[in-house]
């Protein structure tokens, strides 16, 4: 859904995108499919500022996918805003893997909240 979102809004400057998962007790979670982006958008090169990632479910591999290809592809991005969960012990982890991102652009503010 996201690159067909990205793909469609070539001059789309920010946006707010909240994960949710929903828990159904006594089913078992299936695992979540892993979204492709197999082009860079034309907004993430052109027109992209502002990107805030909002998710309260634990663990977050598929958020860090998300996250590095935004940092690594937009080349004039100059706020992420990332409000995550995680455990103390996860938290490290991601600020490190997120430190060590590469970055498309030189302004970048990144802010975890």
């Amino acid at each position: 859904m996201l690159p067909t979102i990205l793909e469609s809004c070539p001059k789309l400057e920010s946006f707010i995108l909240e994960i949710v998962h929903l828990y159904i007790r006594g089913k078992k979670k299936k695992e979540e499919p892993k979204v492709m982006f197999p082009t860079v958008h034309r907004c993430l090169v052109s027109s992209l500022k502002l990107v805030e990632l909002k998710c309260s479910i634990p663990g977050y591999e598929r958020e860090m996918e998300l996250v590095r290809y935004l940092l690594k592809n937009s080349t004039i991005l100059e706020k992420l805003k990332l409000d995550v969960y995680y455990t103390k012990k996860t938290k490290c982890d991601f600020l490190k893997e997120l430190v060590a991102m590469p970055r498309g652009s030189s302004v970048c503010e990144v802010l975890v909240l």
